[in-house]
């Protein structure tokens, strides 16, 4: 008999036990069920003995908590940067446009009839050659743009100017239509200075086109009318009469600036400052 009841010992065992606490559970109620006597409970309810606060005194408030200024946040801090970006980038692009019209302004000037002329004369003034000739139309026939003296190039002109102490100086230019602008320049010389001669001075005329100048003419004959008679004809005629051989070389048909005139003109300019010298302290 054990020996079939072993099998499953362990499970019938525990419904057994099980069985029979639900038949004593039964009982029990049942039992309560038909008794007038009160029920007492066990239950155990914690205790303070200190309790964190005195029942009989107030609760004291609670101090409120401190109020902290906000601090900017990113979205503040990027909208103050980009306002001040803003305004850089406006102040630059205003200093970027009047920086603009200032160049195209002095552009402007710059290419006006007067403002070419001037830079024209500034290097007849300076006796730069190179500079004359980037002011000249390289298309214009005589390339000399001989204002004053025996010369076929601007080369010559002014190797002729230096035999005899010839200097230009301008005074200013004046628009007068697009294509041309008045000059005031005066002259003076070795000449003129041993004859107490004041720089003459007289209007020209500069004719200019898109690529630069192609005339210079002396305006009502102003300046060779007074310098001739004033200046040039009396070293002429102190040639002729002192070295008449020279005078035919240097005042003959053949009077380009070669180097053998050049040469006549210089030592007889020498000749005649010393003459005019001579004269005045007699």
């Amino acid at each position: 008999m054990f020996g079939e009841d072993l099998t499953g010992c362990e499970s019938g065992w525990e419904w057994s036990m099980v069985d029979r606490q639900e038949d004593a559970l039964g009982d029990w109620i049942r039992s309560i069920a038909t008794t007038s006597e009160p029920i007492e409970f066990n239950v155990v309810v914690p205790s303070f003995d200190d309790p964190p606060f005195a029942l009989d005194q107030p609760i004291a408030p609670k101090p409120p908590t401190p109020k902290v200024a906000p601090r900017p946040g990113p979205s503040t801090s990027w909208l103050a940067a980009a306002a001040v970006v803003a305004i850089l980038v406006g102040v630059v692009a205003v200093g970027a446009l009047a920086r603009s019209s200032a160049r195209e302004a002095e552009l402007a000037a710059a290419s006006t009839p007067a403002a070419r002329a001037t830079a024209f004369w500034r290097a007849v003034e300076a006796a730069d050659v190179p500079a004359i000739l980037a002011e000249v139309d390289p298309d214009v026939d005589s390339p000399a743009m001989t204002i004053f003296g025996p010369a076929s190039t601007m080369g010559q002109q002014f190797d002729w100017y230096k035999s005899i102490g010839f200097e230009w100086q301008l005074d200013r230019c004046l628009d007068v239509s697009p294509t041309q602008a008045n000059c005031t320049v005066s002259a003076s010389n070795t000449w003129s200075d041993a004859l107490g001669q004041e720089p003459i001075s007289a209007t020209f005329a500069v004719q200019l086109n898109d690529d630069g100048v192609v005339n210079v003419d002396d305006v009502s004959n102003a300046f060779f009318g007074r310098w001739f008679p004033e200046v040039g004809d009396q070293f002429k005629a102190w040639v002729e009469i002192n070295h008449p051989d020279d005078a035919e070389v240097m005042f003959g048909r053949n009077t380009a600036a070669h180097p053998e005139i050049l040469k006549l003109y210089e030592v007889n300019t020498t000749r005649f400052v010393e003459a005019q010298a001579v004269d005045s302290d007699g």
